[in-house]
């Protein structure tokens, strides 16, 4: 494994310093699209949990709903 890259660091080339900056909005973007992917996950997961709510409030609707007749 180490062998692979000390032979791949023999072949990088320098940067120049004005190049540095270029670097730097690359990373802002991938921490950009990283933080979007991470959004939309925790959103879908928000949309998950509301809808097993809806499901759960519908269980307890319909029950109560049956429930009800048989009480009087």
């Amino acid at each position: 494994m180490f062998r692979g890259l000390v032979s791949m660091m023999g072949r990088v080339q320098p940067m120049c310093m004005r190049h540095v900056g270029m670097m730097a909005g690359l990373l802002v973007i991938t921490v950009l699209v990283m933080f979007g992917g991470f959004t939309m996950m925790v959103r879908s997961g928000l949309v998950m949990v509301g809808c097993q709510f809806v499901v759960v409030a519908t269980f307890v609707r319909f029950r109560a709903h049956v429930a009800l007749p048989l009480l009087r």
